[in-house]
């Protein structure tokens, strides 16, 4: 019995001894681990705050799209160049015949290039004169008129251009 309560005050000794031995890596260890997640969550915030940063500058640089004035001003451009052109055609008398008619948009200009054959010379004036009224023109003119070998003695053919403003 003295034997068995020494070997239990032995192994007592033993426990204690060895936790006054880990004891102290045990808290110094914790004081690491304490630190490092200190250090995480200090560079959490910081990236955070990097991100957060980021994103402003990004909102800041890529403007704002706004497409309903977009559509809106894409319409109204549209609407622009569909009535030019109506109105180019609706001015070509009876008399006068497009051989050939082109029409380009550049810039937020509308041109319109026509070889036409008219009846009459004064057919031909007659066309230009009307084609070359409307809002915004920037050029009407009428060049290279030539006898037509098609329309006989008084037909002409002549190449006109116009060119109209429709969009800012």
């Amino acid at each position: 019995m003295v034997v068995e309560v020494q070997r239990q005050l032995f192994v007592l000794v033993g426990v204690c001894l060895c936790g006054f031995i880990a004891l102290p890596l045990l808290s110094s260890w914790r004081s690491k681990v304490i630190e490092s997640t200190r250090s995480v969550i200090r560079e959490r915030a910081a990236v955070k705050d990097r991100v957060d940063k980021l994103e402003q500058r990004v909102e800041q640089v890529n403007p704002a799209i706004d497409f309903a004035s977009m559509k809106t001003s894409c319409d109204r451009y549209r609407n622009a160049l569909f009535q030019e052109a109506y109105r180019f055609v609706e001015a070509t008398p009876a008399g006068v015949r497009f051989e050939s008619l082109k029409v380009e948009t550049i810039a937020g200009e509308l041109h319109f290039k026509v070889v036409a054959n008219a009846q009459s010379a004064a057919e031909g004036r007659r066309f230009v004169e009307a084609a070359g009224k409307g809002r915004n023109v920037m050029a009407s003119n009428q060049s290279a008129v030539r006898q037509s070998q098609t329309l006989g003695q008084d037909g002409v053919v002549f190449d006109y251009l116009k060119k109209v403003k429709v969009a800012k």
